[in-house]
């Protein structure tokens, strides 16, 4: 089943990215421009390699908790966090290390690797995403966003939907003032109110 799974879940990524790249295409953009953010479900190598080969950016979640067992990263977790702070909607304290880029399989080219760490959390909660290692839950997400564009915090936001323009979006949905009129008539004032 779990086979069966994978194959559906990989035949939807490359229809997406099909539809993608015939979009990008149809305006006469490179696949360069588009940044693709997966889910868990798609954190496989497999998957990786389709959105490598369709030359997009991305961002997602990584199942393959072997990755911390990685040398290079072993020695990025052993210094200071890259960056801190807190989750949204949470007091909770995460900790950010930027692990570089890194062959994560043969045949696959190289992906950044970004760990986030945090404490376990009280006895008696459940961790429902990471994998727990002492006194630590570490979540990994994987990019090929560059490093000179984009800082961890920034990959991390891109991942959990908090771009800069949701500020933008968030004014959009204030209504103007009702005694700013400018027209005549008050279908008019709704049709401009809306615009």
């Amino acid at each position: 089943m779990l086979v069966e799974a994978m194959a559906t879940s990989l035949c939807e990524l490359s229809l997406a990215l099909r539809s993608i790249t015939t979009y990008l295409r149809g305006f006469a953009l490179t696949p360069e421009l588009a940044l693709v953010r997966l889910d868990r479900q798609y954190g496989d190598v497999v998957a990786m390699a389709q959105l490598l080969n369709a030359g997009v950016y991305f961002v997602t979640r990584a199942r393959g908790y072997h990755v911390l067992d990685h040398p290079q990263i072993q020695g990025v977790l052993a210094h200071p966090p890259t960056a801190s702070g807190t989750r949204v909607n949470s007091d909770e304290v995460v900790e950010l290390f930027d692990g570089g880029w890194l062959q994560l399989d043969a045949g696959v080219a190289q992906t950044r690797v970004i760990v986030l760490r945090h404490h376990v959390p009280a006895a008696g909660k459940r961790v429902s995403v990471g994998k727990c290692i002492g006194e630590w839950v570490y979540e990994l997400f994987i990019t090929t966003l560059p490093v000179d564009g984009f800082l961890v915090e920034e990959v991390l936001d891109l991942y959990h939907g908090r771009g800069a323009f949701e500020g933008v979006l968030a004014d959009e949905d204030l209504e103007e003032d009702p005694d700013r009129w400018c027209s005549y008539t008050e279908c008019g004032q709704e049709l401009w109110q809306v615009a």
